[in-house]
C-alpha cells in the first residue's frame, strides 16, 4: 500500500510541476507580447512580428521554448488561427504552447486524420453535379 500511495504522490507532484510550468510560460509568453506590441495597441501584426525575432533575446526566448525562429513566416500564419493579418494574446499564447517542443507522434496522427477527412470532403465536392 505505502508503494501505491507513494506512486500516487509522485503522479500528483508531477501533474502540478507540469501545471505550474504552464503557467509560467504563459506570463512569459504574454510579456513577450508586450514587448513585441511595438504599438501596444493588444495584438502584434506580422512586421512587428518579424522585426521582434531578429532580436537576439526574443531568438533565445524562443529557442528556450524550443521554437525554431527561422521558421517566423510560417509560425505567424499558424498563430494568426482567425486569418485577420493580427495576432491577439489568446491567439499567441495557445499557438506558441502548441509549437513548444518537437511534434509526439500523437500530434502527427492527429494532423494525418485531419488531413484524410479533407481530401475525403475535397473529393465529395468534385464529384457532387453542379
Amino acid at each position: 500500500d505505502g508503494a501505491i500511495e507513494m506512486s500516487k504522490s509522485d503522479r500528483l507532484t508531477m501533474v502540478e510541476k507540469k501545471a505550474r510550468q504552464s503557467v509560467e510560460t504563459a506570463g512569459q509568453l504574454l510579456e513577450l507580447l508586450i514587448e513585441i506590441d511595438s504599438d501596444r495597441n493588444g495584438y502584434i501584426t506580422r512586421k512587428e512580428f518579424l522585426l521582434a525575432i531578429q532580436r537576439q533575446d526574443v531568438k533565445d526566448f524562443l529557442a528556450a521554448l524550443d521554437i525554431n525562429p527561422n521558421q517566423a513566416s510560417s509560425l505567424f500564419e499558424v498563430l494568426d488561427s482567425n486569418g485577420d493579418g493580427e495576432v491577439d494574446l489568446v491567439e499567441f499564447v495557445d499557438g506558441m504552447t502548441l509549437f513548444q517542443g518537437e511534434a509526439k507522434s500523437a500530434d502527427i496522427q492527429i494532423l494525418l486524420m485531419q488531413v484524410r477527412e479533407l481530401i475525403n470532403m475535397l473529393g465529395a465536392q468534385l464529384k457532387a453535379p453542379p
